[in-house]
């Protein structure tokens, strides 16, 4: 919850740039400049928190590391747009959501073959956000024109600066950010991953094969854009960022996939599946040059498509993602298995009161406990259909699965075969701190 409303922020920061300056070329309200970065801001103290908060409550686990990398994921398109309308930066927003996705993707390619995420002590997150909302809230004070006039006005000391065409201040901006903060942290994130394969005797091209996706996506979109008869960076840049936003998301989805099932380094054929949709947009761009300029469907159109088209990969490889890790928790839980694989038997209580019991190493009869989080883990990997009770059986070696009926076409447990199933697990009263007292 915390992790969802630090990134609902963001969502509000880019909804008030695209109310107030939907080009991106408009300067906002003033107070828009301090609402960015005060959501911003909270953005960041919300992200920073809700893992510290996980380890308090002693509720962390992959999975809310998963969602948290989704969320961020998606932070890079929402708050380039927010910064694209303090900036004034037009078509120009494109490449500064390319500067903060760059750095993102390489950082999680890094973790794919080193199995650990070490920031450098000025990193993104941290410094970096901090310097975007510092920016913002500067901007409510000098207007968002500051950015978007020549780099020698905005900053008299450079006057000086002879034989220099006028450039606007926020170029300038994106060329520094370029050469002191993405391409020192590419280079540290290559460096480590030679490192890595180096010593695993395996092959640096196959780890460099897994950049091909990211390369490609930001091909597509530019190629789709040069030959855009409406100029859609121009025209729709939040359509344009917000989709190549959430194919983004479904390629760092897809290779977090492929490291949670350990599957061989090198491409992966599944990437590619966010890219599909450019064909079509460049065929039907390059259609209006047959027509007087008229493209055979509306770029408007197309680009709301291309919006959902990715939505959809995203939410559907992560749902894949939460899937797989749902039953890695489940097959990893200390309550469930670890009495199987330990010499020490479980807790011992009232047989009676038990509808099954496991013979342990000593071949003698011992009953499950849950605990609360186990509980409500089982019910909602069964109830979504995560977790099956064939699965579910197997994996345990139980012969519980009459006690688990779910209706193949609704996706619904039956109530009276759930309170059976909570009385197989000698939990029934945590069953019914969530559900009332419905459960006989």
């Amino acid at each position: 919850m915390i992790t969802l409303t630090g990134f609902m922020f963001l969502l509000t920061s880019a909804f008030l740039g695209f109310l107030y300056s939907p080009h991106l070329d408009t300067a906002p309200p003033r107070w828009v400049h301090l609402a960015h970065g005060i959501l911003l801001f909270l953005y960041q103290t919300f992200d920073a928190v809700d893992g510290k908060q996980a380890r308090r409550t002693n509720s962390s686990s992959p999975l809310g590391e998963l969602f948290d990398h989704g969320c961020d994921a998606l932070a890079c398109a929402f708050e380039s747009l927010a910064f694209g309308s303090t900036a004034m930066c037009g078509k120009a927003t494109f490449w500064f959501w390319v500067i903060s996705a760059v750095p993102f993707y390489f950082a999680t390619w890094e973790h794919y073959f080193t199995n650990t995420l070490v920031l450098p002590i000025v990193n993104g997150p941290t410094e970096g956000l901090m310097l975007i909302y510092v920016c913002h809230i500067f901007t409510f004070f000098t207007g968002a024109e500051w950015w978007a006039q020549d780099f020698r006005k905005s900053v008299p000391l450079l006057n000086w600066v002879p034989l220099v065409p006028e450039i606007p201040l926020y170029v300038i901006v994106l060329f520094l950010m370029i050469a002191f903060a993405v391409i020192p942290t590419v280079g540290s994130n290559t460096q480590n991953v030679y490192k890595v394969v180096a010593a695993r005797k395996g092959s640096m091209l196959l780890a460099l094969a897994m950049l091909f996706p990211f390369g490609l996506l930001m091909a597509g979109a530019l190629i789709w854009s040069y030959v855009s008869p409406s100029d859609i960076m121009r025209t729709q840049p939040h359509l344009l960022i917000i989709g190549t936003g959430f194919a983004f998301g479904f390629l760092v989805g897809r290779m977090i996939l492929a490291h949670l099932c350990d599957e061989p380094k090198g491409l992966k054929t599944g990437m590619c599946m966010s890219l599909a949709y450019f064909p079509f947009a460049i065929v039907n761009a390059l259609t209006a040059r047959l027509d007087d300029g008229n493209p055979l469907v509306d770029e408007q159109l197309v680009l709301l498509m291309y919006c959902l088209y990715t939505a959809a990969n995203f939410v559907m490889c992560w749902w894949h993602c939460t899937c797989i890790l749902l039953h890695l928790l489940f097959m990893k839980s200390p309550t469930l298995l670890g009495f199987i694989a330990s010499e020490s038997p479980g807790k011992r209580h009232n047989s009676d009161q038990c509808t099954w019991s496991l013979p342990n190493k000593q071949n003698t009869p011992t009953c499950v406990r849950c605990t609360d989080d186990d509980v409500r883990f089982i019910f909602a990997s069964v109830i979504t259909g995560t977790l099956s009770p064939s699965v579910l059986t197997g994996a345990l070696s139980l012969k519980f699965t009459s006690a688990l009926r779910i209706c193949a076409d609704e996706k619904t447990m039956y109530m009276n075969q759930l309170a059976k199933f909570c009385c197989i697990l000698c939990r029934a009263d945590a069953w019914r701190k969530l559900f009332g007292e419905t459960l006989s």
